[in-house]
């Protein structure tokens, strides 16, 4: 039950340890793809997990409950672009100009996806053109923050570093999805 362009599915990717290296018990997957001029992304949530905002609304600050984040860092420049996702549904996208320093909001209509799923999780999807949101080489970096109800810490994930099997806990890193250094894929979306 996941979302489909083209008869093509975008590629769902597991996370098996959190930003410090302990392993997750609870299931979840980035969703990512590039097809053609469309950008999709997403994630397949666990069950209980908070989230703020109403499918398809464009609200700010949806990294205080659970959230999935893309990351689109341009080459040899300090700006990028952040996009936020919540297992609502909602969204947010802005342009910064340089570390933490946030340009301007983007707005934009993407299409954003929905599905429960057999385990009692929900897959979310926001896709978009690539040209109404950027253009040239950018290096790609997917973090999430996971919360609960009832539970005091939420769990940070980054996708490069869950599939590599290294934790940020040797690099004595406190989480920070703003850094470049999460980037591990370069695409062209010229």
């Amino acid at each position: 039950m996941e979302a489909v362009y083209l008869k093509e599915t975008p590629i769902k990717l597991p996370v098996s340890i959190d930003w410090y290296g302990n392993p997750l018990k609870v299931s979840f997957s980035f969703i990512f793809q590039v097809t053609g001029n469309l950008l999709t992304f997403g994630a397949h949530f666990p069950a209980a997990c908070l989230a703020l905002g109403e499918a398809e609304q464009f609200v700010d600050g949806l990294w205080k409950a659970s959230v999935v984040e893309l990351f689109m860092y341009e080459i040899d420049s300090p700006r990028y672009i952040e996009i936020n996702l919540s297992p609502s549904g909602a969204y947010w996208l802005a342009k910064f100009s340089d570390y933490r320093v946030r340009d301007s909001e983007i707005k934009i209509l993407p299409i954003i996806e929905r599905t429960l799923s057999d385990d009692g999780g929900v897959i979310v999807s926001f896709k978009t053109g690539l040209k109404e949101l950027a253009g040239g080489k950018f290096i790609i970096a997917q973090t999430a923050i996971l919360s609960f109800n009832g539970v005091a810490q939420s769990l940070y994930l980054s996708r490069k570093f869950s599939q590599h099997q290294t934790a940020f806990q040797t690099l004595n890193i406190e989480p920070d999805f703003h850094q470049r250094l999460l980037g591990e894929q370069t695409h062209n979306f010229s």
